[in-house]
Parts: C-alpha cells; structure tokens; sequence
C-alpha cells in the first residue's frame, strides 16, 4: 500500500511539473513575443482602447508573461508568480478577448479560451503549489 501511495504521489507531481512547464513555458514565450514585437506596439493597442497609462500596462503584462511564465515554470515562488499571470490573464479576457465568449464552439472563441484556460490553470496552481519537482520546494520545503 505505501508503494503505491509513493507511486501516486510521484504521478501528481510529474504531472503538476508538466503543468508548469508547459502553461509557464507558454506563458514566458507570450511575453517574449511582445518584448520582441514591441511594447511599444502592444501599448499603442491598449492606448487604442482607451486604457489608461498604457506604456505601464503594456510593461506590466509584458514583464508578467515573460518573468511570471519562467518562474511558474521553474517552481521559483510560483503561488504569487501563479496568482499575478492569472490576474493578468483576466485582464486581457476582459480587455481583449470577451466579445469571443459568443464564439466558443465554433472555432472563433480561441482567442477567448486560451487566456480564460490558462487563468484557471494559473489559479490551480496557485492553490496547489508547484508540487515536490520545484524549486520552491527545494529551497523553501513549500
């Protein structure tokens, strides 16, 4: 019985660590596009729709996606790394993305579900933590 609690708990956390790498991975390449592309750019968007300081907003995002995304992705302090990209990922449901809600099913609602997926995901992991394969773990036994 003890092994195969053993052999469950090493599942959950392989599986959380896949969560991480793949949602954090995602997520730090995401702001490496805009970083890429130009903040710039995204700000003058936001700027577009009325936001107000859009330079800030614009960095705020950036630097959330691509420094969030990597520390999520890693298990480094990844509760408030989690709860900051899943705030970010409401933002830009909100901002962006709502009016693709009516979409869903349709094949027109992806710019809505990937936001809205990984804020849930964000949240889950923010609730869970990194699980044993982290590095918070490590350094923090959390």
């Amino acid at each position: 019985m003890k092994l195969l609690t053993a052999r469950s708990e090493l599942l959950d956390d392989l599986a959380l660590l896949a969560l991480r790498l793949t949602s954090g991975g995602y997520l730090a390449l995401h702001g490496l596009s805009k970083l890429r592309g130009g903040v710039e750019k995204f700000a003058g968007g936001l700027a577009d729709k009325g936001f107000p300081l859009p330079g800030l907003m614009a960095w705020s995002a950036t630097l959330a996606e691509l420094v969030g995304g990597t520390l999520v992705a890693i298990g480094l302090v990844t509760r408030p790394a989690a709860v900051s990209l899943a705030i970010t990922m409401v933002v830009a449901i909100l901002s962006t993305h709502a009016h693709q809600v009516k979409q869903l099913g349709t094949g027109g609602g992806v710019g809505f579900e990937y936001p809205s997926l990984l804020a849930v995901v964000m949240l889950l992991l923010a609730v869970s933590g990194p699980g044993r394969l982290s590095l918070d773990r490590r350094l923090f036994k959390a």
